[in-house]
């Protein structure tokens, strides 16, 4: 199996368990697939390495790709959504139903679990996106059983005092909230494949 990136000490070899590779996740050190579409290794690897930068001296080098990972997919589940929702209208759903019927979805988020209420809430981050992780598991299960909630944001131990915690999560998601990971705005990287020996490091 391919060694494709490195947070401190920490190797990903394999990055889709992370993700099950049946929602698509990580395939390969060329190109990753966010549920199937590809997002070119460049853009990946410069935002993983800005994530990164942002977790560096705040948290163990081996805890990154869990919390950069996690809220990375928040992010897709969100963007996706919203593109679901659009397609829908344009196909003459009322948007009332594209918003709130689970039926037009693959994978339903509740309006509170949304990316713009994520940007929006403005006390406890860590314990709005544990709740988000459980809503949005439990609107899904039993595909996205122990996806999300497998992330505790409000963890002491890693994540330090309340204070740290909230800057922290804080600028991760201002760091994710210009990343378009719909459909429409994810392209091909060029490459691909489980080949190759290309390592990137973090950390």
């Amino acid at each position: 199996m391919v060694e494709w990136a490195r947070f401190g000490n920490m190797s990903v070899q394999r990055p889709h368990l992370l993700v099950p590779r049946r929602l698509g996740w990580c395939r390969g050190p060329r190109n990753c697939e966010v549920m199937g579409i590809p997002l070119s290794k460049q853009e990946l690897e410069s935002k993983l390495w800005r994530a990164a930068d942002i977790l560096r001296g705040q948290i163990d080098a081996a805890d990154y790709k869990n919390y950069i990972f996690s809220i990375m997919f928040l992010k897709r589940l969100s963007d996706r959504f919203d593109e679901e929702v659009e397609s829908a209208v344009a196909l003459g759903v009322p948007r009332e139903a594209a918003l709130y019927d689970s039926d037009e979805h693959e994978f339903f988020v509740p309006e509170e679990a949304r990316w713009p209420a994520l940007i929006r809430a403005s006390m406890n981050p860590g314990e709005v996106l544990n709740m988000v992780g459980e809503e949005i598991e439990y609107a899904n299960t039993p595909r996205l059983d122990g996806i999300l909630t497998g992330v505790n944001w409000s963890d002491e131990s890693k994540l330090g005092s309340p204070s740290n915690r909230e800057r922290i999560i804080r600028n991760l998601l201002n760091h994710f909230n210009d990343l378009d990971l719909s459909d429409r705005d994810l392209t091909g990287g060029g490459g691909g494949g489980e080949g190759g020996g290309e390592q990137t490091k973090y950390g």
